[in-house]
């Protein structure tokens, strides 16, 4: 038998005690999994050879331009795409979504009027702007394929096409590697190389997820619904989602991509590529892997929500899996980081792998949380959710305004960013563990008779969001 775990159950109790179903949760969620492992399985596959054809510099470029295009695009839709699963009927979710491609489409011109603008009168913005030369003409269109691709994933996969949404992550990282791999064997090993690597490859996960529309819709019915009143009256029902999420999306993207951008400030641009290697071959990984239980989670807690049914035993059993599947990735890395990294990218990127091992912690605790991060939009908390992102962007500054102060160096800086990160994502996952408590608590609450259960139904379907 194996140990309890949390809520009575075992490892493998806990696992027999999934049942796998076509349109279960699990089955989801493995569908998923299945496409995102494979992509991030072939960038680890890639990593060996690109860190031997392009230096950590050209590294910490590119992930200053995947940090400003991520941040950009994250609000580019004002994050009306977090109401596309919780939308009442097909038209209203098919003019929501027009809504988010033409505010992310104003966005991307806007971004592109400003990179002419710097370009053109040779602003110094900072130098690590400023290092990626032509390569800053390429963020609008990263933007609007990053944030295109995040509306078409929730919309298919409120539809239930999961294998559509799992095949993209597969495509998008064989084109990306495909050619960044051609770029440095062509001679290209600057960082523009790399960064036509990550636009071809967001561009080809953009263009597959369209393309599915030709087989769903082949009469092209849900897009003559499109219509501006239409589009009005779905961004007046659901604005407190622009009102509330996009400034909490800006602070949490911004507090997972700051650290590239201050090792990139705070030491040099060097520091900035070993972090990127650390976290795409550790930490995305994991947080892609969160990701995808999240989406999946999604659509299963917001038809749970619905049928009025508790969610707190089945997001708990969620989490008792996960910590089981983390256990044994987060102790090779922790006692085996360096090893791991000098053996498969060379000794150049030793530092890389001490990285991952100090990152390992706080790494497993947001793998964790992210997971259930989607109770928050199902059950509209919406400003818990604000007030939890602008601690987790404390939580990432105040370790590089306190190693500053004190002297310390990279390595230093990256021990007290894991420990800051660690307590704040711990704070995290248990504010989501605690509203589906009251979810449930709250459920059981009320009124049982008829009269009163279907006012207090009215009332919870009328509410607004919180």
């Amino acid at each position: 038998m194996g140990l309890p775990l949390p809520g009575g159950f075992t490892p493998f109790g806990l696992i027999k005690s999934f049942r796998f179903s076509k349109r279960g949760f699990e089955s989801k969620s493995l569908v998923l999994l299945l496409g995102l492992s494979g992509g991030q399985m072939i960038h680890i596959l890639a990593a060996p050879l690109l860190t031997r054809l392009f230096a950590p510099e050209a590294f910490g470029v590119l992930g200053v331009y995947m940090s400003v295009s991520a941040i950009i695009a994250v609000v580019s839709g004002l994050r009306y795409e977090g109401a596309l699963m919780i939308t009442t009927k097909p038209i209203e979710t098919a003019n929501l979504a027009a809504l988010c491609f033409l505010a992310s489409f104003l966005v991307s011109v806007l971004s592109f009027g400003a990179v002419a603008v710097i370009c053109g009168l040779n602003l110094n913005v900072s130098p690590q702007i400023t290092r990626m030369g032509s390569g800053l003409y390429l963020v609008p269109l990263a933007v609007f394929t990053l944030y295109g691709q995040s509306v078409l994933r929730l919309w298919w996969i409120r539809l239930d096409q999961f294998k559509s949404v799992s095949c993209v992550s597969f495509l998008q990282a064989l084109i990306e590697n495909g050619v960044k791999v051609a770029a440095g064997v062509a001679g290209l090993l600057g960082p523009m190389g790399l960064i036509l690597g990550h636009v071809a490859g967001a561009t080809a996960g953009l263009g597959y997820l369209l393309s599915k529309f030709a087989g769903y819709e082949p009469r092209g019915g849900l897009l003559r619904s499109i219509r501006k009143e239409e589009i009005l009256a779905a961004g007046f029902r659901y604005r407190r989602f622009p009102l509330y999420n996009s400034w909490s999306s800006l602070v949490n993207v911004v507090s997972i991509q700051v650290p590239v951008l201050m090792l990139g400030w705070t030491f040099d641009i060097q520091a900035a590529g070993f972090y990127l290697l650390a976290q795409r071959v550790w930490k995305l990984p994991l947080r892609i892997l969160g990701q995808a239980v999240s989406d999946a989670l999604f659509k299963d807690l917001a038809d749970r929500r619905r049928e009025k049914r508790p969610v707190l035993p089945f997001v708990r059993r969620v989490l008792c899996l996960l910590a089981g599947v983390i256990c044994l990735p987060l102790s090779a890395m922790l006692f085996g980081g360096e090893a791991i990294f000098e053996a498969a990218f060379g000794a150049g990127w030793k530092t890389s792998g001490a990285y991952a091992a100090i990152m390992s912690p706080w790494i497993a605790m947001q793998f964790l949380s992210s997971a259930v991060s989607s109770v928050f939009s199902v059950l509209e908390r919406n400003r818990l959710l604000s007030a939890l992102q602008v601690m987790l962007l404390a939580a990432t500054l105040a370790p590089f305004l306190l190693a500053r102060r004190l002297g310390y160096d990279h390595l230093q800086t990256v021990v007290l960013l894991s420990a800051f990160s660690f307590v704040a994502y711990s704070a995290y996952g248990a504010a989501a563990v605690w509203i589906c408590h009251s979810h449930d608590r709250s459920m059981a609450d009320r009124p049982t008779d008829d009269g009163a259960q279907a006012s207090a139904d009215a009332y919870a379907t009328c509410r607004p969001e919180e």
